[in-house]
């Protein structure tokens, strides 16, 4: 069954403001505070989360939700897991009838809010599964999981995904676009998908990238 979580706009400013050089006693700063004040007036990021058991099979294939994947980096982390949870998370549409500064500073915030949001969410799994550690892999940074595997995701909620304002195109792309999809689980292996990902300088970056054979050892 499928649980929904409204989830707060958080911003960890000091983290954007470092990556945008700029001080914290700045008026540029004080403007990014005073747009993430209004912001959270106006939007409620949203999740939608579901259990669903694992099926392992040999070369490295699995069915979750009677959906198969095969990835050999996803059968390592989730080959002896008798569950796993599926997720979608949206930030939500964009607010209606910003003005031209407005604007600006919420496609600034729109990616800080993601990861805000995301915080929040694994914030929740960890207290109601009791996992010591909690795993994330997502369709396009796990190596073999291609980004085609959010329609897989998508679908496995059928129309439960709308009770969260998401909908998905032809072409794969989840609407509102900054949203996120993906599969959480108890992670036995310290894996942190950052070490696969190539966008270093990512606001959200909790680990170096490294060599993805350095995950498998």
């Amino acid at each position: 069954m499928e649980k929904i979580y409204e989830l707060p706009v958080d911003v960890d400013l000091d983290e954007l403001l470092k990556k945008m050089r700029l001080k914290a006693d700045s008026p540029a700063a004080d403007e990014y505070r005073n747009a993430i004040d209004w912001l959270k007036d106006r939007m409620i990021p949203r999740a939608i989360v579901k259990s669903c058991s694992v099926q392992a099979f040999a070369k490295h294939m699995l069915i979750l939700d009677g959906i198969r994947y095969q990835s050999k980096m996803l059968h390592y982390l989730l080959k002896d897991h008798q569950q796993v949870f599926l997720y979608l998370l949206t930030i939500g549409d964009t607010p209606a009838d910003l003005h031209h500064t407005e604007h600006y500073f919420f496609q600034s915030l729109k990616l800080p809010m993601m990861f805000g949001a995301m915080k929040h969410l694994k914030k929740r799994m960890l207290e109601e599964t009791g996992y010591a550690s909690l795993g994330m892999a997502n369709p396009g940074l796990v190596p073999g999981y291609p980004i085609e595997g959010s329609r897989d995701i998508f679908d496995s909620f059928g129309s439960a995904a709308q009770k969260i304002g998401l909908t998905m195109s032809k072409h794969n792309v989840m609407v509102p676009v900054f949203s996120s999809s993906g599969i959480f689980f108890e992670d036995r292996h310290h894996y942190c998908e950052c070490s696969v990902c190539p966008i270093d300088g990512c606001i959200g970056r909790e680990a170096a990238m490294a060599r993805p054979e350095e995950n498998l050892a």
